[in-house]
């Protein structure tokens, strides 16, 4: 259940697959650590397990997030608590991004 404060559209994401005791989690590149860098969203995006990985949920568009590092087009966000990487060409860095 949800109160919504104002008209508009609402997407419905999938959440994260279940864990499977058969295959092991995929290691996340860590990627350069960044400092004093934050990224807003022009869209809704994907937040994934790794660069170009799996879907472990969905980042609302027009939010800033604190990226905590990069690789080459991906940054590794923290959103509400759950840290997973987004693809840079869809947001605007600000900061020390590096």
């Amino acid at each position: 259940c949800a109160r919504i404060n104002r008209p508009g559209t609402i997407v419905l994401l999938p959440g994260p697959p279940a864990p499977s005791a058969a295959m092991p989690a995929p290691s996340a590149p860590t990627g350069q650590r960044l400092n004093d860098c934050m990224v807003s969203t022009n869209y809704m995006l994907n937040l994934r397990d790794a660069p170009a990985g799996q879907v472990i949920g969905g980042v609302p568009y027009d939010v800033t997030l604190t990226a905590l590092a990069r690789t080459v087009g991906w940054f590794k966000v923290d959103y509400h608590g759950a840290q997973g990487w987004i693809a840079a060409m869809y947001v605007e860095p600000h900061g020390n991004c590096g």
